[in-house]
C-alpha cells in the first residue's frame, strides 16, 4: 500500500515545449528500491506545497538515483505553481499509481501508439520498451 504522506522530491530542471507545456526532471530525496518498477501507463501524484496536488504521468520512470521526468501542460493552480519553482525547489511525491498497461507481448508482434499532444507522455516509456533491442 502506498503511503499518504508525500516523499521529498526535488525539482531538477525543466524546459518547454511549446507555450503552455514543459518537461520537468525530478529526483527523489531518499530513492526506494521499488521506485524503478512504473510501469507504462502508471502515475505519480505531485504535490507543490502550500498549493495542492495533481497527478501526473511519467515520461521516464525513476531510475536508480530517483530522477524521472514528466510532461506537464499548464492547466491550473497546480501546473501555474510548478511553472514558478525554480530548479532546487522541494515538492511532494506520492506514487506509483494505476497497474500500468499490458505489456507481455509475443515476440515478434507490432504495436501501434496512437496519441495526440501531451497525451504522447503516457506512451512514451512503452514505445521505448516495445523498441528496445531484448523486447519480446
Amino acid at each position: 500500500m502506498i503511503d499518504a504522506t508525500p516523499r521529498r522530491l526535488w525539482l531538477e530542471q525543466h524546459y518547454a515545449d511549446g507555450e503552455d507545456a514543459r518537461h520537468f526532471t525530478f529526483r527523489l530525496d531518499a530513492p526506494h528500491a521499488g521506485d524503478g518498477a512504473v510501469r507504462p501507463g502508471q502515475f505519480f501524484m505531485l504535490c507543490v506545497p502550500g498549493v495542492g496536488e495533481a497527478p501526473f504521468t511519467y515520461v521516464r520512470p525513476p531510475d536508480p538515483d530517483g530522477s524521472f521526468s514528466a510532461l506537464v501542460r499548464r492547466m491550473g493552480r497546480v501546473t501555474d505553481a510548478l511553472f514558478a519553482c525554480a530548479p532546487g525547489a522541494l515538492l511532494g511525491y506520492r506514487g506509483p499509481f494505476g497497474h500500468g498497461w499490458p505489456h507481455d507481448l509475443p515476440a515478434g508482434s507490432r504495436v501501434l501508439a496512437v496519441a495526440g499532444g501531451c497525451g504522447l507522455a503516457p506512451l512514451a516509456s512503452m514505445i521505448e520498451d516495445a523498441c528496445a533491442p531484448d523486447a519480446p
